[in-house]
């Protein structure tokens, strides 16, 4: 037997050695159009539509019909015909971008200060030059701006510029610096991203009023790369060409994104002329291009921590001429910008009480505040929140479980778009735990309980299904390592800051994992402590919040920065008594 795994929707099958591809995901699911593959030619190979990258693992080779297919389709190296390829071993698939029915985090609380961005407009009108003036065109518009330098693309387009435009337009200046040249009425936008490990969530803004415009977000390509950090470090690590290849794939994406809403918005990239970009220590240096070797190893030290600018188009990013991005500051190895902006989204280090945020996702980052100061850490929980390392897991796609509930001695759920269920999503595996402690089909040890109703011998053991799709004792398994990861960091807070869990009044839950969970669900999975005085509260993707604030605020980016200087760290991996907190915490409070 063989695993395949497709991504980037994160649905894994087992199959027999020698099935086609096409058949793996034929039983993965049946709204196979909706995550990108489709066999209008029953399996044929004359159609082409079920063509997918081969990530990774063994299949088989492809004959003379596949290959003719393949060249005239323009495929690249590693895409075959899914009805032709078959699996050798376990293999790792991409598919073609999902959009349909995939439910990403874009919404957050947002509470936006007045607006006070890096750039500014300066309108302008010179007189056309005269014979004998000794001025060049540059040095007239300095001089009647009143700005001492100017971006080397703008200066070289300067004069065209003023021609085109009857010597009259508006300037974007930011620090002295004129950044770009553009005709009078032009909008003054701005970008903000939330890099995150599973996706990219992206705000556009007009920078004069503050107004958010557009939002949206797509799965992070990288994912083709490796579900975790530590899978991506390798890859990009391992060769100069895989650095590019998994740069290039975020580069993309933010690039789509964003000429994506900006023509939502009727203008166009040129238009976007300051830029914030908050992601994991990870992210933030893959997309600069720093070294990432250092990350995967003791003491974890990135290669720049503090605030960086730099010029969007040394990134690739294609925005206005001169434009630059601001990547807000990492705390540490692993607590990087996207939690800087939690922190700052949350504004959890002027809350009067004890309060936690807490940012779940596969890598997991929780602060606490008390007494004005914070303190993070970080945990490894892996992707089994989001569906990863579950027998039949899967994100938040059509086809997938988003929600179980006990309904008398029934369990109840319910699918995305409805219809016939696929694979489970990450919150639903808490809710279905949660569901089975409750009818104590499952022990305190997280082991299935023989002989109950519903429990039945399958192939990997023993299951429980819904629906006809399964969740197996291993996948208990996975959930207990992913809970016991966050509980381990969130006990580990409250002992190095010397708080009692009833002194904490206020649970931050941020991201898209924190809008689906059930706090009531997670709780009595063990994934927090017993907090009896706190309220939960879900704040949507606050990273991405975060990001905003900073872009429309220079006020905000200077407070992320002291935030980001001010916080202490945890290092879990060195906490006295880590591993005996983390084993404690394996288990379930409740159960038969």
């Amino acid at each position: 037997m063989a695993v395949v795994e497709f991504q980037p929707v994160g649905l894994r099958v087992e199959v027999a050695e020698g099935t086609t591809v096409l058949d793996a995901a034929r039983l993965a699911g049946s709204d196979l159009g909706r995550w990108g593959i489709r066999a209008t030619c029953g399996g044929q190979a004359w159609c082409g539509q079920c063509r997918v990258e081969v990530l990774a693992g063994r299949v088989s080779g492809a004959g003379e019909k596949e290959l003719e297919m393949l060249a005239r389709l323009g495929a690249r190296d590693g895409y075959r015909l899914a009805c032709r390829a078959r699996v050798l071993g376990d293999v790792r698939v991409g598919l073609q971008p999902v959009h349909s029915g995939l439910r990403l985090q874009v919404a957050g609380t947002f509470n936006p200060p007045a607006p006070e961005p890096a750039v500014a407009p300066a309108a302008f009108e010179l007189s056309p030059p005269e014979v004998g003036d000794r001025l060049g065109d540059a040095d007239r518009l300095l001089q009647a701006l009143g700005r001492v330098g100017c971006d080397l693309e703008v200066l070289r387009g300067t004069t065209d510029f003023l021609r085109r435009q009857g010597y009259r337009g508006r300037a974007v200046t930011r620090r002295g610096e004129i950044i770009a040249l553009r005709p009078e009425g032009a909008p003054l936008l701005g970008l903000a991203v939330d890099l995150g490990t599973t996706k990219l969530a992206a705000y556009l803004a007009d920078l004069e009023t503050g107004e958010l415009l557009r939002a949206g977000a797509r799965l992070n390509p990288q994912l083709a790369y490796g579900e975790d950090v530590v899978a991506r470090l390798g890859y990009a690590s391992a060769s100069g060409e895989n650095y590019a290849r998994i740069r290039g794939a975020a580069v993309e994406a933010v690039n789509e994104l964003a000429a994506g809403l900006c023509a939502e918005a009727g203008c166009g990239p040129e238009d976007v002329h300051d830029a914030v970009v908050g992601g994991n220590t990870a992210m933030h240096h893959l997309l600069l291009g720093l070294d990432v070797s250092q990350l995967g190893w003791a003491p974890y030290v990135p290669s720049v921590a503090g605030p960086v600018d730099v010029k969007a188009r040394d990134l690739g990013l294609k925005l206005g001429t001169g434009t630059y991005v601001h990547l807000l500051p990492c705390v540490a190895g692993y607590v990087g910008g996207d939690h800087v902006a939690v922190l700052l989204a949350t504004d959890l280090a002027a809350h009067g009480g004890v309060a936690l945020a807490v940012d779940v996702g596969t890598n997991t980052e929780i602060a606490l505040a008390k007494d004005g100061a914070v303190t993070c850490t970080s945990c490894a929980s892996g992707p089994a929140f989001e569906g990863g390392h579950i027998s039949r897991g899967m994100r938040a796609v059509a086809g997938a479980i988003d929600r179980v509930w006990l309904e008398g001695d029934q369990i109840r759920y319910s699918v995305v778009e409805g219809g016939e269920p696929a694979g489970f999503c990450g919150a639903a595996v808490i809710d279905l735990v949660a569901a089975l402690l409750q009818a104590g089909l499952v022990d305190r040890s997280g082991r299935l309980v023989k002989g109950r109703p519903g429990v039945e011998e399958g192939s990997e053991g023993l299951q429980v299904s819904l629906g006809g799709v399964p969740l197996t004792q291993g996948d208990i398994r996975q959930l207990q390592l992913a809970k016991a990861a966050v509980r381990t960091g969130v006990e580990a807070l409250l002992a190095t800051t010397g708080t009692g869990p009833e002194e904490v009044d206020r649970v931050y839950v941020a991201g898209a994992f924190g809008v689906a969970i059930d706090p009531g669900n997670a709780a009595a999975i063990g994934m927090f402590p017993r907090l009896p005085g706190a309220t939960y509260v879900p704040v949507g993707n606050a990273a991405g919040v975060g990001a905003y604030l900073a872009l429309v605020s220079e006020s905000k980016r200077l407070e992320a920065a002291r935030l980001a200087r001010a916080a202490g760290y945890v290092e879990l991996t060195v906490h006295p008594g880590y591993q005996e907190l983390f084993l404690s915490c394996l288990g379930f409070p409740g159960g038969a």
